[in-house]
């Protein structure tokens, strides 16, 4: 599970724009009830796929000299974040959104092979993803509510 939180850290320097975030990997703890072990962190004031995939590669490159028959086909529970889905993508599967939807898409259809479950999945939070959609259909709801007033006021006055 990657976690990421735009909390800020430490006071950023003179000329410094935005915030500082926290990024953690963290595990399941074994013993149900208990938090998740981190297991590395970040600390940075960008928030690009660049960045985030370099921080993930190093992390796995290092687990992989420790322990090289470890197997990283794990499922990831992410921000609703392009940049983060993204930086997993190239990190974990040196992969691309459209490769990543196409062998979702042939996963969903039934048309699955072997291969396609040898890569990283990452799983948005379905929370966040509610929320931006609540978000999403209340700008729109305000859209259509101004048209609509809009629209009365010059054709039907």
């Amino acid at each position: 599970m990657l976690i990421t939180l735009g909390i800020k850290v430490k006071k950023p320097n003179a000329g410094q724009d935005g915030k500082v975030l926290y990024y953690s990997l963290v595990l399941q703890h074994p013993i149900s009830g208990q938090t998740p072990i981190a297991v590395t962190e970040l600390i940075s004031s960008e928030h690009d796929i660049g960045s985030i995939a370099f921080f993930l590669s190093k992390f796995f490159r290092d687990v992989h000299q420790v322990c090289p028959n470890i197997n990283f086909l794990w499922t990831l529970e992410i921000d609703n974040s392009m940049a983060l889905i993204l930086a997993v993508l190239t990190a974990m599967n040196c992969d691309d959104m459209h490769s990543y939807l196409q062998r979702s898409h042939r996963i969903l259809i039934g048309e699955m092979v072997l291969r396609h479950f040898d890569k990283c999945n990452p799983h948005v939070c379905s929370a966040h993803v509610l929320n931006a959609i609540k978000k999403k259909a209340l700008k729109l709801y305000v859209f259509v509510n101004l048209f609509e007033k809009c629209f009365q006021r010059k054709y039907l006055n």
